[in-house]
């Protein structure tokens, strides 16, 4: 499927090989909206819907939402993950606080585009980049 044509990326991370390696699972989400932000800017695809499922839980311990802002991504929204019509998602945490209920989450980014002003024409640099890339 050509980036052109995608209106939605649907991603519910599996962080099993990871342990208790906080570290390594933010930098897997890192990673994810770094790539994400140079497509979507490159691509000029500023529609593009990111929607991440986990659970709450670890979504808080992660930082998600920090890791997201970091790469120009803004939540939207949030709600409950419909497991009765997809599925019981696979992400479970212990939950050590009682009172916090564990449960899985949809999470809606869209990417906030940087102002030019601030960084000139980043658009056009990072599609040059992205395609000198691909190329190789």
């Amino acid at each position: 499927i050509p980036w052109n044509e995608v209106q939605c990326v649907l991603w519910s991370p599996c962080f099993d090989s990871y342990g208790e390696d906080l570290d390594g699972k933010k930098k897997v989400l890192q990673n994810f909206f770094e790539y994400l932000a140079i497509r979507i800017l490159a691509d000029d695809l500023k529609e593009m819907k990111v929607i991440i499922t986990m659970n709450n839980i670890r979504f808080s311990q992660l930082q998600v939402e920090k890791l997201g802002r970091d790469c120009f991504f803004i939540l939207k929204e949030s709600f409950a993950f419909d497991e009765i019509s997809f599925g019981i998602l696979h992400d479970c945490v212990n939950n050590r606080r009682p009172m916090v209920v564990s449960r899985s989450i949809s999470y809606v980014f869209s990417l906030q585009p940087p102002t030019d002003n601030l960084f000139s024409d980043y658009a056009s640099t990072l599609e040059k980049l992205l395609h000198k890339i691909q190329i190789k």
